[in-house]
């Protein structure tokens, strides 16, 4: 994980830049000023090549589900006796070369670097052997290149020995999360529905071997739904056992219902399916699933900064499953990330999240930011534009088998609307009505069951979208360079009227001589008053 600055080390601290660049098998140093850096082994790194000081703009769009890509445009200027052009004509690429982009703190070990930017040399540019190269440096490729379920976790002749037809052959083994199909009804009775899909494995005098999922499972026992035959079986049940190949599965045993012929669904009544990280329940909080499935994807991941989010986004409860192939990026990006109160960011160590802290107060602030004292503004208010949602309707509790929500909830500023079943009112759409008028619009999705997780997303998400945000502009001391996106802080400026107007750090620009750090301010009439 990559080390970030603290405030103290900073104080009067000499920064220079650092760039180390592997091109052909070696590696070259480059610093904005010739420096030599000691790392924890005693080993001294001579930096001689020179680099033209960079802007480096590392910011966040809020209501985003994927990171913007980082680049930063680079000119140096190699050593004495590197011929650039020579050793590209000798078949070094320059365009194959990678860069790691870092901000050092003169006196310190190398190991205490703060890294910016790890990534790909792209549109170099170079001339004769005394002549500037120039580049820029990107993030590694964005690509998810892995397919879940892995291609040997499916129904076939190699991992069954004997399959009763060849109906879902081929068909790859569900991944099973949460406890899909068990929910509340509106009057608060208890209430299920079809979960997730289940196969026929095998059949023995009129009774069936389900699989249930490609893994093991909490659950004891499900209830099991024929939808061709439309009966059901209750309490039937689950066995840990493993296919013919040695992989973990999930099987529902002793079905008698309509046969192999029949579609079958699962309904989770009665645990759920992966284990959580504490072996004590399900999978099911945002935070771990969020984690889990960025393990199962080929990105590189900031394992330390997830972690960091994870007890945050905890307190989201999801459930369903995944019986296709897709990659695991692609599945967070069209289920979960549109549902947790994030923004996807990439860094130095690979892709996490920034948790927004919508509800932060003053006394959540880790530094207050004065335009009389350390800062000075650069710009002027500018309103951050995006339409602004003020009622908003989500439907959940996903039936399976039909392709419908058996749950839809609102959360309204409405008077006229709360005597409506599954209505609740929201201070901030009330506030936001007032102002804007009433603006709708409708949500869906099949990985919520939980009704206390519906309405935390519908009041996020209200509370993101009520109002527009301002953003300003300003500059700041390199010293500073410790602020980090997503931060909170606290903002005095006279000239606007803010007194300790609490607000997130959105971008930083860092150059060492001063910092360009835009705030944003998304308002709360209520933490206001």
């Amino acid at each position: 994980m990559a080390r970030p600055f603290n405030a103290a080390e900073l104080v009067a601290a000499d920064l220079v830049w650092l760039l180390d660049l592997t091109w052909g098998g070696q590696l070259y140093r480059f610093g904005s000023r010739s420096v030599t850096v000691t790392n924890t082994a005693g080993e001294a790194l001579r930096y001689d090549g020179q680099m033209r000081e960079p802007s480096v703009d590392l910011g966040f769009d809020l209501l985003s589900d994927s990171p913007s890509a980082l680049s930063v445009p680079l000119e140096v200027y190699f050593s004495q006796g590197v011929d650039v052009a020579a050793l590209v004509e000798a078949g070094r690429d320059l365009a194959a070369a990678t860069g790691e982009l870092s901000l050092w703190v003169v006196g310190t070990t190398y190991e205490n670097r703060h890294r910016i930017l790890i990534g790909n040399i792209s549109e170099p540019e170079y001339g004769a052997a005394a002549e500037p190269v120039g580049f820029t440096l990107e993030d590694l490729p964005y690509e998810d290149r892995a397919i879940i379920p892995a291609a040997s976790l499916a129904i076939s002749g190699d991992t069954f020995a004997a399959l009763p037809n060849n109906n879902n052959a081929g068909q790859p083994y569900p991944i099973v999360f949460g406890d899909p199909g068990d929910f509340v009804k509106s009057g608060g009775s208890a209430g299920t529905t079809r979960g997730s899909s289940a196969f026929v494995l095998s059949t023995a005098a009129g009774v069936e071997t389900l699989l249930l999922a490609g893994h093991h499972v909490k659950a004891s026992t499900v209830k099991i739904r024929d939808a061709t035959a439309k009966t059901s079986q209750n309490t039937v049940t689950v066995s840990n056992t493993v296919d013919t190949l040695g992989a973990p599965i999930a099987t529902a045993l002793s079905v008698n219902l309509g046969g192999i012929e029949s579609d079958y669904f699962a309904i989770w009544n009665n645990g759920g399916g992966l284990a959580n990280r504490q072996n004590d329940g399900a999978l099911s909080g945002g935070g771990e699933l969020l984690r889990y499935m960025l393990g199962l994807s080929s990105l590189r991941v900031d394992a330390g900064r997830v972690a960091a989010a994870e007890d945050l986004l905890n307190r989201y409860r999801f459930a369903g499953y995944i019986d296709t192939d897709v990659s695991p990026w692609e599945w967070l990006q069209d289920n979960l990330i549109p549902l947790l109160p994030v923004s996807i960011v990439n860094g130095p160590d690979g892709v996490y999240p920034i948790v927004w802290r919508l509800d932060a107060a003053a006394g959540d602030a880790i530094a207050h930011l004065d335009a009389a004292k350390q800062i000075k503004r650069e710009s002027k208010v500018t309103y951050e534009r995006r339409d602004v949602v003020n009622e908003l309707r989500l439907s959940f509790a996903y039936d399976a088998e039909r392709g419908i929500y058996k749950r839809t909830i609102t959360a309204s500023g409405d008077a006229s609307d709360l005597s409506l079943t599954d209505v609740y009112p929201n201070a901030y759409a009330r506030v936001s009505q007032i102002r804007f008028g009433k603006s709708s619009d409708t949500l869906e999705t099949e990985i919520v069951y939980d009704q206390d997780t519906a309405q935390k997303i519908l009041n996020w998400k209200i509370r993101a979208s009520a109002f527009p945000s301002r953003a300003i502009t300003y500059t700041a001391p390199a010293s500073m360079a410790w602020l980090q996106r997503g931060d909170v802080v606290t903002l005095t400026d006279p000239d606007l009227s803010l007194s300790s107007q609490v607000a997130l750090v959105q971008s930083v620009s860092i150059r060492l001589s001063a910092l360009s750090v835009t705030l944003l301010i998304n308002e709360d009439p209520f933490r206001e008053l």
